[in-house]
């Protein structure tokens, strides 16, 4: 009879943590300098939460395909529904500031 070493919940949450950072990371270092379409900072995002997820998964000793596939689709679904979330939130933030600073500055002409 083989165990599966299996990661606890303490480990799981430093990999998301880990992982999420990278992303985020990536996700920054690809999309500020091209600011026009985030397409390629969500890639880079995808294929960062897939390698890191993968590379804990290997790390745990999870058999692979089952359960690393399913692991790495809820962390791709989890990751990209953050990022697009705090995406949008951000960017409607600087949308309303660069109102406010446009008000401001025509009043001041």
């Amino acid at each position: 009879m083989t165990a599966v070493v299996t990661p606890d919940f303490p480990d799981g949450m430093l990999a998301g943590l880990i992982i999420g950072f990278v992303s985020r990371v990536g996700f920054m270092l690809v999309y500020l300098p091209l600011r026009r379409s985030p397409v390629i900072a969500f890639v880079t995002v995808a294929l960062i939460i897939a390698a890191g997820t993968l590379g804990f998964c290997l790390f745990w000793g999870l058999p692979f395909p089952l359960p690393g596939i399913p692991v790495i689709l809820v962390s791709e679904i989890l990751g990209l529904g953050t990022t697009a979330v705090l995406f949008h939130t951000y960017s409607t933030l600087n949308r309303q500031l660069e109102g406010k600073i446009k008000k401001l500055t025509d009043n001041e002409a």
